[in-house]
């Protein structure tokens, strides 16, 4: 019976101390993760963002950092995250989720909690056929 006061008065208490505390688990469940490489001297960055149901990757990014986009009739386009400008048939923004490249636009792609979205400052290859 000692020992499980010991238990009780001692042990519990320097786990939750520790970060232990039932309330805490789960929380990165409840965040989507926004990586930016820019493949230039900007230092990369990572920032964990709050989830809510609804959530798309553009949206994830547009509270990450500063967004440009372009919209035509049917697509809306990033060209540029902070201070990182995509250039016309040399370079664009392009994005994957939990390290699988997307099947659709930004603005489209729903999230689910506890996801990665990355986006890739890399070789156009794709603004032939976006631009007017």
């Amino acid at each position: 019976m000692k020992s499980l006061h010991i238990i009780i008065t001692v042990f519990f208490p320097a786990l939750i101390f520790m970060g232990f505390s039932p309330n805490k688990r789960g929380e990165n469940d409840k965040k989507v993760t926004v990586e930016i490489n820019y493949q230039s001297l900007t230092p990369n960055k990572s920032i964990n963002i709050l989830w809510q149901d609804g959530l798309t990757a553009l949206e994830a990014l547009q509270k990450a950092s500063r967004v440009t986009t372009y919209t035509n009739k049917q697509h809306v386009i990033v060209i540029a995250i902070d201070d990182e400008h995509s250039e016309k048939g040399q370079t664009a923004w392009y994005y994957e989720v939990n390290n699988k490249t997307a099947d659709v636009l930004a603005i489209d792609k729903l999230l689910s909690a506890g996801d990665t979205v990355s986006w890739i400052h890399r070789a156009d290859t794709c603004s032939n056929k976006v631009y007017p």
